[in-house]
């Protein structure tokens, strides 16, 4: 097996080009028996002589010499090909931004101000990773994204976690809904009627089951479960269940009446950010937690107050 280093291939080709050891050496700023060590062991690994050894046809190449010629030559091309591509890769990973995010999270806050943001890092490419809140983490603290996005509570995390913004929410029902007129002493009766949530929500939310059973609600029927949250607020508007959204998601229809909010008090939930370790401090993820929370400041801020006193928006 020929164990030759890329550089006595490169030493190699560069003698048979120039036309002696001399001229070779002078190129690469190394001394003349430096070549020659290169080429003897070059040589030895060959088995064979790559040059004549008669005076006067110093860069004459035997046929071993010759045909190592082509190959090396063939050989160096494609290595200089790979490092460019690889280099070209480093430069594209240098400018992706890997942002972990759930799907409904892009609708809502980046694409509606992403071309701003684009247009102050033309050197950033934003690429959005979808998962669920559990998987982000994971690719967070693995580092195979540079920030998670993501709606819940508190992560356990070890790596830095920011909050962007509070996302307080509730059960809500079509107006139209019998649990609608429901007062606080009624509501363990929500439980006679299936509930529209995400898929597990209980299981991975324990403090949404603590607030439930706080409200006599020991048990419930989970007949749809959907991550999407318009999903979610479509169905309840049909009447197909309680959906558990959050009040940004449920704003409109609850300010028209159509929806109604449950007297249910749920731990309020927030949007957060979490940072791999490794890319806290670039540039392009300072940057976009920068836009980030101006985002969020520029956003409507969520309206407790509004929904709390509005008769046709909670249940009485």
């Amino acid at each position: 097996m020929l164990h030759s280093t890329f550089r006595q291939l490169e030493v190699f080709v560069l003698v048979v080009d120039e036309g002696s050891f001399a001229q070779a050496a002078n190129r690469l700023g190394i001394s003349q028996p430096g070549i020659s060590k290169h080429i003897k062991a070059l040589e030895s690994q060959v088995g064979a002589d790559l040059f004549e050894r008669r005076r006067g046809r110093e860069g004459v190449l035997t046929p071993e010499g010759q045909e190592l010629y082509a190959r090396a030559t063939e050989l160096l091309a494609i290595a200089a090909e790979l490092a460019g591509s690889l280099a070209g890769l480093r430069q594209q990973r240098g400018r992706e931004l890997r942002i972990g995010i759930r799907p409904h999270l892009v609708d809502r806050w980046i694409k509606p101000g992403l071309a701003r943001f684009l247009e102050a890092n033309p050197s950033v490419t934003p690429v959005f990773v979808a998962a669920t809140n559990a998987e982000l983490l994971k690719l967070a603290e693995d580092e195979k994204i540079d920030v998670a996005l993501f709606i819940g509570y508190q992560p356990r995390t070890a790596l830095r976690v920011e909050k962007l913004r509070d996302e307080p929410s509730g059960f809500y029902v079509a107006a139209n809904h019998p649990c609608a007129s429901l007062d606080q002493t009624e509501l363990h009766k929500i439980a006679a009627y299936p509930f529209i949530m995400p898929p597990n929500a209980l299981r991975h939310q324990p403090r949404v089951a603590q607030a439930l059973k706080a409200s006599g609600i020991a048990e419930i029927r989970t007949a749809f479960s959907t991550f999407y949250p318009d999903v979610v607020k479509a169905m309840t508007l049909k009447g197909n269940g309680v959906g558990w959204m959050t009040d940004d998601s449920a704003r409109p229809e609850a300010t028209s009446g159509r929806l109604v909010k449950l007297r249910i008090a749920l731990p309020d939930m927030a949007l957060y950010a979490v940072l791999a370790a490794r890319r806290r401090t670039s540039r392009p993820v300072q940057n976009f937690l920068a836009w980030m929370r101006k985002v969020m400041r520029e956003s409507t801020a969520p309206d407790r107050a509004s929904l709390a006193h509005n008769p046709s928006v909670i249940a009485r």
